[in-house]
């Protein structure tokens, strides 16, 4: 109701499932009934769109996606105009910290926000959120899994892990 409220004509939705094949067979179809898109508010993944838009022969819209390594690096590699939402995976230690807070006696928030990253291939367009730039060596990498998912643990909290502890627990 957002999106039609503000004048964003819905042509079509669809349940990716979090699965590459269903979310590129979903938004191929999607591509095929409708040549002239403006954009494409999904779920989905960055490697998801990138595939199907190849498939299609389209030249890429403005898309948002949900945060994956093949997605920032398909994002890197077709100079995609993407958002890319990071929910960051390690909230459990956050929520497991707030736990161990609380039991130690200690007074905790009543409410713990963590702002998800938005991750974008251009950060001078303003998209009414900070956003951090896609960088390979820094939030995506060659060598890691497709489904990585960087960062791990919001900024302000510690202990802090590194990509080097994880490519080391891997070997």
């Amino acid at each position: 109701q957002v999106l039609e409220d503000a004048g964003i004509e819905i042509v079509a939705t669809f349940a990716g499932e979090w699965s590459d094949g269903v979310g590129q067979q979903q938004l191929s179809s999607v591509l095929a009934a409708n040549p002239d898109l403006d954009g494409i508010f999904s779920q989905v993944y960055g490697e998801t769109i990138s595939a199907a838009f190849e498939q299609a022969g389209r030249d890429y819209i403005p898309c948002t996606a949900f945060m994956t390594n093949a997605g920032c690096l398909a994002a890197i590699d077709n100079d995609m105009p993407i958002i890319i939402g990071n929910n960051i995976p390690g909230l459990s230690a956050v929520a497991l910290q707030i736990a161990v807070d609380v039991l130690d006696g200690e007074t905790v928030e009543q409410n713990t926000l963590v702002e998800p990253g938005q991750f974008v291939m251009d950060t001078s367009v303003d998209v009414g959120v900070e956003t951090t730039l896609i960088e390979e060596g820094v939030n995506c990498f060659r060598d890691l899994p497709g489904a990585f998912d960087w960062p791990a643990l919001p900024a302000d909290f510690e202990p802090q892990i590194t990509v080097e502890d994880i490519q080391d627990y891997q070997q």
